[in-house]
């Protein structure tokens, strides 16, 4: 389990460097407008900061974002009068964030062939641009914790369409908030 917990949090780290030097490119030409004759030694140091930042966060962010999910449903199982362990929730939810990391590789790949936009070519945008493989991170997570229970009842399925739910409105948020 430990084990699990290390790479998807390295991964997620190694993969957000690598998306960080593929959009250089971007990332300079929006700085470019800042840089004044005398300070570009200080927007380079701080774009390096930035980025170091940035994946700094994301080696942190499965294990926050599967703690919190985790929690969810933990609740929501003791409200619908569910027995389970939450380390056992949160177990296959890591084990069902490889999906999102595997979604992040193909944006990577994406960006090496050059295509446009490549973030947005996962998303549905009917759904506020929701990613696609954060759906199937969803649906595995369901579909590995119901698989082992003997009685499939409504009780298993409403934590994770309310966690559902909870991951299209943070979507259609981030969506409402200007770019």
């Amino acid at each position: 389990m430990k084990k699990h917990i290390l790479l998807v949090c390295m991964l997620s780290g190694i993969i957000a460097f690598i998306l960080s030097i593929l959009k250089m490119d971007e990332i300079n030409k929006n700085l470019l407008e800042l840089q004044i004759d005398g300070n570009q030694d200080v927007i380079e140091v701080s774009k390096w900061i930035g980025i170091s930042l940035a994946v700094i966060g994301e080696i942190f962010k499965p294990m926050i974002e599967v703690l919190f999910f985790s929690l969810v449903i933990f609740l929501s199982f003791i409200i619908f009068g569910v027995k389970d362990s939450y380390k056992n929730i949160f177990k296959k939810g890591i084990l069902a964030y490889y999906y999102i990391l595997l979604g992040n590789l193909i944006v990577i790949i994406l960006y090496l062939l050059k295509v446009s936009n490549a973030e947005r070519t996962i998303t549905l945008p009917f759904l506020w641009n929701i990613n696609i493989f954060v759906i199937v991170a969803f649906s595995v997570w369901c579909y590995s914790h119901l698989k082992d229970q003997e009685n499939r009842s409504y009780k298993f399925y409403i934590p994770f369409v309310l966690l559902f739910l909870f991951s299209l409105a943070i979507s259609a948020f981030s969506s409402i908030i200007p770019q």
